[in-house]
């Protein structure tokens, strides 16, 4: 289904038991402003809200959502988990919005959610694991700090199998 023509993704919902929304639109700017977001943030809020009413209608047990990492914002210097206060910028601040659009949803029409944080994707044929090979072999690359920062990074495979798993 079309993620923005609710009739489609209700013709896509029938029958189904879960429903693993996994719609994005990361743009290939790096690193991105807020405004090259625009897309990315319609699918979050109202691409999440139309798949959550095809979902209500279709009486599915379980919704699956993909949301990310970035709702954490800076922890200076803290590890974060599932409990880590969220303190998303810009970019981030759709991805809190379909969260609690979808627990609202859950809890108004009885399926489960479950909700999974990703990280930056790689995957050999990812544009942006290719741009970051680029920039490190051109030495290009951005060092933030003294260079001891973490960043998680999980491939584009195990991702998938979360999702199934969570299915």
């Amino acid at each position: 289904g079309d993620i923005f023509d609710r009739a489609s993704l209700a013709r896509a919902a029938e029958g189904a038991e879960v429903i693993i929304h996994g719609a994005t639109h990361i743009p290939r700017v790096f690193p991105g402003r807020p405004v090259d977001f625009a897309l990315n943030d319609r699918i979050r809020r109202d691409g999440t809200r139309n798949l959550l009413d095809a979902a209500a209608a279709a009486r599915v047990r379980r919704f699956v959502l993909q949301s990310i990492i970035w709702v954490h914002g800076d922890q200076h210097g803290s590890w974060i988990d599932e409990e880590a206060t969220l303190r998303p910028n810009a970019v981030a601040r759709s991805a809190v919005d379909a969260e609690a659009m979808a627990r609202e949803a859950a809890a108004h029409f009885g399926f489960a959610v479950d909700i999974l944080r990703g990280s930056g994707l790689y995957a050999a044929e990812a544009y942006h694991t290719r741009e970051i090979l680029h920039r490190l072999r051109h030495r290009t690359a951005p060092i933030i700090g003294p260079g001891e920062n973490y960043q998680c990074f999980v491939h584009a495979a195990d991702a998938a199998d979360a999702f199934v798993a969570a299915a």
